[in-house]
């Protein structure tokens, strides 16, 4: 009892101490700190406990061995090491994560971390190299310090006066407990008091006092606090009303064999262009002049958007990339639960990936990524029988038959410059019509280009150090020009990389789509970089789709990561396929609403757009907000509180839930999988006017 005693007291040291330190915890929350703070402290420390007891007993077994027997030993010293590294990096990477992102770790954060560690390392080093080391640092030495505590206690110590110490430290946090009933927080959320609105600051202008404590509790209190809660959610989405008439099909299940024998045949009096894409890190639509940019910052992109279909108000599926990257090549939404999915190696849902359908219909393909592809599991999703030549950041062995220099990676990223000489090699070296898949990184943060390369908007600067996801505020102009540096070295690849397409007469004979993963934010809503809110500025991209025989053309209608994959085969001259879920807007399909999902350690999110509206519903408070992008595409004033009793509010807010629970129940349900796709949604009630390909619209 008394080892159990001296853990959770320093558990409890360590928790306030980094509160105080670090700050925007629930115990300083401006509206509650006063009268709830207390509690919001008691109910960590009470949670706390768990971990004590587990080292408490781990200490126990180590240190009082009755025999000298070495293989109890080595399993006690083993299992209290194991113990005391699991607790200490656990807290050391929740305040890390509280530090950049404002919210500690959830259960299912927690396993989609463990699914990569060494990738989050990476990650981790994006953000700040100091402070990685700094936090491992911290880690080890809290380590050390459960290992070897029970060595500084006194044995000599009268064993009645420990367990006495030890009791009272105990009944101490019970009575505390019993005085202030810090778990009677839990119970406002569902009372009358917490059915008011929570007045003061504009942000929570649309929240109750229970959304908002619920908020703090999920988030803000403490490390045991989010995982215990997150682990016992048991909360799901709000369920449809069916107030708007919902379509939904289930497509019969079509192997990519069966779909490829019957365009074999096609390809004999038709041609077969080959297929580039090339998805550009981040890259947001105002750094083009087409979309209404005020510099040009990309010439060589500018210069193919001009001749090719252009899509001015196309989105990414995701703020993240491990859901994003995903859809443009499989034409599904990345929507399978109410938790983050990490993709498995083995699943029993279809895969409609692209390329496994062009190699059945005579294609080689490939996929050549700058980035590192295990990132939330992608590289299992990926991993096809089908896919002629896989390379990416963290398959150096793989580029020795197109690159045979030492390749040095840049915090898990490639060089997008060896990304694109082997993708150049590989391209020239195919005999027969190809597939490749090209994902560049040079525009994630730090926003890397050469030292020697002369810098046409930003200006020399140390980065290091910095908070990619909550910049300084008097920072931001500046790395945002270094961003557009960035993006202005990509363009220089790319043009290199199109000449040497031309110069091969392969680029004449080629299809190329050009599109971001995502966007970036830089400020406009409070936080910067991506993986987050869903607004405009984080999924909002570019789509350029170049066709040598094409005229140039705009399309002004909504426009979807998960169009791609079908639009490919519409240009193709090849049938649709069954397993996409977008659709091919280059036939006169249309869009009329998109869903964007967010589900990562800093945000879970949904939203839904529509020509005029914009609808977000957060799971984190379980609280909607909605803009009308139309007259305020800046998506600055929140009109739920005034709107949703409205009948088209009311048919927007029913299709955004209908879609989620349409998708949840699909995924969930295993008997499905193998002879049904994920469903097509239509919408009647909800048909925005046509927007057909027109005439191509000269840039600003």
């Amino acid at each position: 009892m008394n080892l159990i005693g001296v853990y959770w007291f320093l558990q409890i040291l360590i928790f306030v101490a980094f509160s105080l330190a670090i700050g925007d915890t629930s115990i300083q929350d401006p509206y509650f700190k006063d009268f709830l703070g207390i509690r919001f402290i008691l109910i960590e420390v009470n949670y706390a406990g768990l971990p004590a007891v587990v080292l408490g007993m781990a200490a126990y077994w180590r240190h009082h061995q009755r025999t000298q027997n070495w293989l109890r030993i080595l399993l006690s010293t083993t299992t209290l090491w194991l113990c005391a590294l699991v607790v200490s990096f656990y807290n050391a990477l929740n305040w890390g994560q509280f530090l950049y992102v404002g919210k500690f770790i959830e259960w299912d954060s927690l396993l989609f971390y463990a699914a990569s560690p060494w990738h989050l390392l990476e990650h981790a080093i994006h953000f700040s190299i100091a402070g990685t080391i700094s936090l491992l640092l911290l880690g080890c030495s809290i380590s050390a310090v459960w290992v070897y505590l029970p060595s500084w206690i006194p044995k000599r110590a009268d064993k009645g006066s420990k367990i006495k110490w030890g009791t009272l430290f105990v009944l101490c946090i019970a009575c505390t407990t019993l005085i202030y009933e810090p778990f009677s927080i839990y119970q406002i959320s569902s009372s009358e008091s917490g059915r008011y609105r929570l007045g003061g600051a504009k942000e929570y202008s649309v929240t109750t006092i229970g959304d908002h404590l619920d908020s703090l509790l999920d988030q803000r209190t403490g490390p045991y606090t989010s995982l215990v809660r997150s682990i016992n959610k048991t909360g799901p989405m709000p369920r449809s009303q069916s107030v708007s008439a919902h379509k939904v099909e289930f497509d019969t299940y079509l192997s990519p064999e069966a779909y490829g024998q019957q365009n074999r045949q096609i390809f004999e009096t038709t041609r077969a262009y080959n297929v580039i894409i090339i998805v550009i890190e981040s890259l947001r639509v105002d750094q083009l002049t087409q979309w209404g940019g005020s510099r040009v910052v990309m010439p060589h992109l500018e210069t193919l958007a001009h001749k090719s279909a252009v899509f001015t108000r196309h989105f990414a599926s995701s703020s993240h990339s491990n859901y994003a990257d995903v859809s443009i090549l499989s034409g599904t939404y990345p929507f399978w639960s109410e938790r983050i999915h990490v993709y498995p190696e083995a699943t029993s849902y279809p895969r409609p990936r692209i390329y496994d359908l062009l190699r059945e219909s005579g294609y080689t393909t490939s996929i050549i990524s700058s980035q590192n592809e295990n990132w939330g599991g992608m590289l299992n999703y990926y991993e096809s029988t089908r896919l002629d030549y896989l390379f990416h950041a963290n398959a150096l062995e793989s580029a020795k038959p197109f690159y045979n220099n030492p390749i040095k990676r840049h915090a898990g990223k490639c060089p997008d410059t060896v990304t694109l000489e082997i993708a150049t090699n590989w391209i020239r070296a195919q005999t027969q019509p190809f597939f490749t898949y090209i994902n560049l990184q040079s525009t994630h943060y730090p926003y890397y280009f050469p030292e020697t390369m002369e810098r046409p908007f930003g200006k020399d600067m140390d980065v290091s150090g910095l908070n990619f996801l909550n910049l300084p505020p008097q920072q931001i102009p500046d790395i945002y020009d270094r961003y557009a540096d960035s993006l202005n070295y990509v363009d220089q690849l790319l043009g290199r990389f199109l000449d040497k397409l031309s110069q091969n007469g392969q680029l004449k004979d080629s299809i190329v789509i050009i599109s971001g993963d995502t966007a970036q934010a830089f400020g406009e809503h409070g936080f910067t970089g991506h993986a987050s809110k869903l607004y405009n500025e984080v999924v909002q991209t570019p789509l350029i789709i170049y066709k040598p025989d094409q005229a140039p053309a705009t399309y002004e209608g909504l426009s979807h990561h998960t169009d791609i994959a079908p639009m490919i085969l519409s240009l193709l001259g090849l049938p649709p396929y069954p397993g996409f879920q977008g659709h091919s807007l280059l036939e006169g399909d249309k869009r009329e609403w998109a869903p964007l999902v967010c589900q990562s350690p800093a945000m879970k999110q949904v939203a839904l757009v529509t020509s005029k509206y914009k609808l977000f519903y957060d799971f984190s408070r379980g609280t909607y907000q909605l803009f009308d992008t139309s007259r305020d595409p800046g998506e600055l004033d929140d009109l739920y509180a005034a709107a949703f009793k409205k009948p088209e509010i009311q048919i927007l807010q029913d299709t955004l839930l209908f879609w989620a629970e349409q998708q949840i129940r699909y995924y969930g349900d295993r008997t499905r999988h193998t002879s049904h796709f994920a469903p097509k949604f239509k919408s009647p009630d909800m048909v925005q006017p046509a927007s057909p390909l027109r005439g191509h619209v000269k840039a600003h």
